[in-house]
């Protein structure tokens, strides 16, 4: 699998691509209204050049529906969408680089 970040146009083709014949349910909660509006880019994961994975990247924080606080400043992960037939994969994915990285930083090693 591979990552790839897209912003702009490509953005907003690629969260239509992802959820083409998904849960309508799916794209309100996850991507629509403001949540989307807020984003600048995403991180598409990829397997075999078709996108099975999506995440929202919004600089300044998520908006807020109190009209009176501001967006936090503090970049942060708006939606997340992996397909469900790909769930698995990604899973597996994750939990190996994780493992990986968690057993591998100088920090969690023990010192002789």
């Amino acid at each position: 699998m591979k990552t790839e970040v897209v912003s702009g146009q490509r953005l907003y083709d690629t969260v239509q691509s992802l959820l083409a014949g998904q849960s309508p349910m799916s794209r309100a909660l996850l991507f629509g209204g403001e949540r989307l509006s807020v984003c600048d880019e995403g991180v598409a994961l990829k397997f075999e050049g078709q996108v099975v994975g999506l995440a929202t990247i919004a600089p300044e924080g998520e908006a807020t529906s109190n009209v009176a606080e501001a967006q936090s400043g503090t970049p942060t992960i708006v939606g997340l969408y992996v397909r469900p037939e790909d769930k698995g994969d990604v899973m597996d994915l994750l939990r190996e680089r994780s493992e990986f990285n968690l057993k591998f930083r100088p920090e969690n090693r023990l010192s002789r």
